[in-house]
């Protein structure tokens, strides 16, 4: 499967961008972006086996998600950290886990609104 060998791809990429940048890949408006994508298709991948509308959607959603990330006004270079955010991550080691599953929780909402709307414009 394509996708699925794209979402490998993906991973190593967000594993290298925390390497070099030395901070967990979801700091800035981009870095998220792409991490929902990621989680977008990581999410259709592992659901797929019981529905093929969710692999569908998660498609449409991990694609929807990397096209905002490179309209332009989003910069993609790997910054430093905001000190706001050093002192949270220094203080709050949980502060990472937190981002995210709360990007997780968004796209599982998101997920189910597309499901509905699909479901009821049957």
């Amino acid at each position: 499967m394509l996708i699925s060998f794209s979402v490998i791809i993906h991973a190593l990429a967000l594993i290298i961008r925390w390497y070099i940048g030395d901070h967990a890949p979801w700091s800035n408006a981009y870095e998220s972006m792409v991490y929902i994508a990621f989680a977008c298709a990581f999410s259709g991948v592992i659901f797929y086996q019981k529905s093929p509308l969710a692999f569908c959607i998660a498609s449409i959603m991990a694609g929807i998600s990397l096209f905002v990330a490179h309209l332009g006004f989003m910069d993609p270079q790997i910054t430093n950290l905001v000190p706001v955010l050093k002192v949270l991550l220094v203080k709050y080691p949980c502060f990472y886990y937190h981002c995210k599953l709360w990007f997780f929780r968004s796209l599982f909402f998101a997920w189910n609104f597309y499901s509905a709307f699909i479901y009821v414009k049957k």
